[in-house]
C-alpha cells in the first residue's frame, strides 16, 4: 500500500491547528499547579512536626497539703466544718470532749494551792526562827504554824523537854516512814492503804488519778493501732502508731518507777534523820545540853528539807498541770492553714476518734498548681528535664477549651513498679499555667485540684517532609 502524500496547503484545519496560541486559562492553572507544589513542598521543607508522648497525670496544688489528724483517743465533742468549706487558719474545725482531763486539772490545781500555801508558811517560819520573831498571827489561816513557832520558843527556854522533842521527832519520822511504806505498798497493789484526809492520801490519789489517764492514753493508743492494722492502712501509719503505743507504755513505766523511787528515797532520808538524832541523844550524857543553836540549827534544817520536798512535788505537779494543759489544747482542732476542706474521715458528734487518725486535708484555696505525671518506661527515653508539654483535660476537651502549657521540671531517677498491675513507671512533676480556659461560646473554666489530664510531652520535632515521606514509606 503506498504512502499518499498530501500537501500541507491543502490541509486548511490542521494549519490553523498548529498556527493557534494556547488558551491563556490554560497557561495559568499549569503556572498555578507548579506555585502550589512549590508552595507545598518549600513548607515541608521548613515546616517541623511535634513528636510528642502521651502521659497521664493529675493537677495537684503547687504548696503542700495540710493533714489534719487527731491528737488525742477521745469522743467528737462538735463538728464545724463539711466538706468543700473555705477556712481561715485558726478556725475551730471541731473539738473533743476532756471531762476526765477538767477532773484532773482541778484535783492538781488544788494540790498546786495548798503547796504553795506550805511552801509560803514554811518560808515564813524559817525567817521567824532566823530572827526570833513570830511574823504568824493567831488567825484560822496561820494557826498551825503559829502554834509551831510557840513550840519551838518554848523547846528553847525548857531544856528539860529537849529530849521528848528529839524522842518526838524520831516518833513523827517513824510515823512518816510508816506511811510512805503504805503509800508505797498501795502504788504496788493499785489499793489505797492510806487514811483519808492525809496528804499520803492525796499523793496516792493523784498517783492513781495520773495512772488512770496514761492507762486511758495507752488503750486509746490500743485501739487506733488495731483499727489501722486491721484496715490495712499504711505502713508508716501502722509503725508510727505502733511506736506511739510503746512510747506511752514506756512513760508508764517509767512514771511508777519513779513514783516507787521517790518513795524509797524520802524513806532513806528519814532513816538518815532518825540515826542522826539517835546519834545526838546518845553522844550526848543529858539531853539538857543541847543548846539552843542546836535546836535553831536541827529546827532550820528540817524546815528545809520540807521546802526541798515541797517543792519536788509541786514542780511534779506543774509538770502534770502543763502536760494537761497541752493535752486539753489538743481537743481543740484548728486549722493550720487558710484553704478548702477535703474529708478524710466523715465524723459526727459522738464518735470515738483514736490518736493519729486522719480526719480531713487543707488544700491551700490561693495556691498555684502543678501537675503529678506517670510516665511509663516506654516513653521515658526521650523526655528530659525542661521539657515542654501540653495539657488537654478530660473535663476540659481540647477541641472546645484548648490546652494549658507548661514544663517538666522533675522526673524521678529510678522507676516504680504498681503492685497490682505490674506496670514499670516514672514519676515526674511539672508546672502549668494557671490561667482560666475560655470556650468557644466564651464560658470560662478553672482547673482544680484532683483533675485528670493528658500530658503531650514534645519530645522531639522533625521536619515535616521527613514526618510525610516516612508515612508513604519513602524513608527509613
Amino acid at each position: 500500500m503506498k504512502p499518499i502524500i498530501q500537501n500541507i496547503d491543502e490541509m486548511k484545519d490542521s494549519r490553523e491547528i498548529l498556527e493557534s496560541k494556547p488558551h491563556p486559562f490554560t497557561t495559568i492553572f499549569i503556572y498555578i499547579l507548579l506555585l502550589i507544589f512549590l508552595s507545598a513542598f518549600i513548607w515541608c521543607w521548613f515546616a517541623e512536626k511535634e513528636i510528642v508522648v502521651d502521659v497521664q497525670g493529675v493537677v495537684r496544688p503547687n504548696e503542700n497539703i495540710h493533714k489534719v489528724s487527731n491528737l488525742l483517743g477521745s469522743k467528737v465533742l462538735s463538728v464545724n466544718f463539711k466538706n468543700g468549706d473555705k477556712v481561715e487558719k485558726g478556725k475551730v474545725l471541731y473539738t473533743l470532749e476532756h471531762k476526765e482531763l477538767d477532773v484532773q486539772k482541778s484535783s492538781l490545781d488544788k494540790s498546786k494551792k495548798d503547796l504553795e500555801k506550805e511552801i509560803s508558811n514554811l518560808e515564813k517560819l524559817k525567817k521567824s526562827i532566823s530572827d526570833n520573831k513570830n511574823y504568824f498571827t493567831d488567825s484560822k489561816d496561820e494557826k498551825e504554824y503559829y502554834n509551831k513557832y510557840l513550840s519551838y520558843e518554848k523547846s528553847k527556854k525548857n531544856p528539860d523537854n529537849n529530849k521528848k522533842i528529839v524522842d518526838s521527832q524520831i516518833d513523827n519520822l517513824n510515823a512518816k516512814i510508816s506511811n510512805l511504806n503504805l503509800l508505797k505498798k498501795s502504788a504496788q497493789n493499785n489499793t489505797n492503804y492510806l487514811s483519808s484526809g492525809t496528804s499520803y492520801y492525796s499523793q496516792f490519789r493523784d498517783y492513781k488519778i495520773n495512772l488512770e489517764g496514761n492507762e486511758k492514753n495507752i488503750k486509746a493508743l490500743e485501739d487506733s493501732y488495731n483499727s489501722l492494722k486491721n484496715k490495712k492502712a499504711e505502713e508508716v501509719l501502722i509503725n508510727d502508731a505502733k511506736a506511739k503505743l510503746e512510747a506511752s507504755k514506756l512513760e508508764l513505766t517509767k512514771y511508777k518507777n519513779q513514783f516507787t523511787l521517790n518513795i524509797e528515797n524520802a524513806i532513806e532520808e528519814c532513816n538518815d534523820k532518825i540515826k542522826d538524832l539517835n546519834n545526838q541523844m546518845s553522844s550526848s550524857d543529858d539531853a539538857k545540853e543541847i543548846n539552843e543553836e542546836k535546836i535553831k540549827s536541827s529546827s532550820l534544817v528540817e524546815i528545809d528539807n520540807s521546802i526541798k520536798l515541797s517543792k519536788q512535788k509541786l514542780e511534779e505537779i506543774k509538770t502534770n498541770l502543763k502536760v494537761i494543759d497541752m493535752n486539753i489544747e489538743k481537743c481543740t482542732i484548728k486549722a493550720p492553714i487558710d484553704g478548702i476542706v477535703d474529708i478524710s474521715t466523715p465524723i459526727k458528734t459522738g464518735d470515738l476518734l483514736g490518736e493519729g487518725q486522719e480526719v480531713l486535708n487543707i488544700l491551700p484555696s490561693e495556691s498555684k498548681y502543678k501537675i503529678d505525671l506517670m510516665i511509663l518506661n516506654k516513653d521515658i527515653a526521650n523526655i528530659k528535664k525542661g521539657t515542654t508539654i501540653k495539657y488537654d483535660f478530660q473535663s476540659l476537651p481540647y477541641k472546645e477549651y484548648g490546652y494549658l502549657d507548661g514544663k517538666l521540671e522533675n522526673i524521678s531517677v529510678d522507676s516504680k513498679v504498681d503492685p497490682k498491675s505490674g506496670v514499670s513507671f516514672y514519676t515526674g512533676e511539672a508546672s502549668i499555667d494557671s490561667k482560666p480556659l475560655y470556650s468557644h461560646k466564651g464560658e470560662k473554666a478553672q482547673i482544680k485540684s484532683g483533675m485528670v489530664c493528658t500530658a503531650k510531652i514534645i519530645t522531639r520535632k522533625e521536619k515535616m517532609l521527613y514526618y510525610l515521606l516516612e508515612k508513604i514509606n519513602l524513608k527509613e
